[in-house]
């Protein structure tokens, strides 16, 4: 009995963490639109948490819940392959080299946002409209998700020009100030190189130019 309630316990805790995540998470937005759309893809992960992938066609069913308009669920496993998408024509094809207009790797950067101890995260792309050939900028959230079947899976949903979030402005000045400061110590070891270079070569020339003097 005591190993039964441990187990219970142990499971409500894993459930508790994760709702925790999930609210804090909402709780940093302002606006409306962005919290629904968190909820959004957290519901679909916690139905496939709980179910497993036979509900996988309930994400692509029209008119339903989890497909209206813009808002659908698109699901990746963790090696870039679509499993779940409306456009049925994307369904099985890898994801993982996908890039946007200005190269930038969406779904390794999708990847990578949740591969903390978060799970979650947000990431920010350009790309066309459906039946239009301009990109946009299409922002996604996303989490991840273990089955039953104890396969992991990226659970994501995005919108078109949604409105900025302090926390997206946020993101993206830490992002550049890392950029930053990654390229100033790459360019202080490189002067830091070029400076040590030039004083082995001025040593050099002294020891040369002291040993013909002695020779003299």
């Amino acid at each position: 009995m005591r190993k039964y309630i441990c187990c219970l316990l142990a499971v409500a805790a894993i459930l508790l963490q994760s709702y925790s995540i999930s609210f804090c998470e909402t709780l940093k937005m302002k606006y409306n639109v962005t919290k629904k759309l968190i909820s959004f893809v957290d519901d679909a992960a916690a139905l496939i948490e709980k179910d497993g992938e036979k509900v996988f066609e309930e994400f692509i069913k029209p008119g339903s819940i989890w497909s209206h308009g813009e808002t659908y669920i698109i699901i990746f496993d963790m090696d870039g392959r679509c499993l779940v998408h409306t456009d049925f024509e994307q369904v099985g094809k890898n994801h993982l080299n996908l890039k946007d207009v200005n190269g930038k790797p969406i779904f390794r950067s999708i990847a990578k946002k949740v591969s903390g101890s978060n799970k979650s995260g947000w990431t920010h792309y350009l790309w066309p409209k459906p039946q239009s050939v301009f990109p946009s900028w299409k922002s996604v959230y996303a989490t991840r998700v273990k089955a039953p079947s104890d396969k992991e899976y990226i659970v994501t949903c995005g919108l078109y020009n949604m409105k900025m979030e302090k926390k997206f402005i946020v993101e993206i000045v830490n992002k550049a100030v890392s950029f930053i400061k990654k390229r100033r110590e790459i360019c202080d070891s490189g002067i830091h190189s070029r400076g040590q270079n030039k004083r082995i070569r001025m040593g050099r020339l002294h020891v040369g130019k002291a040993g013909r003097d002695k020779a003299c």
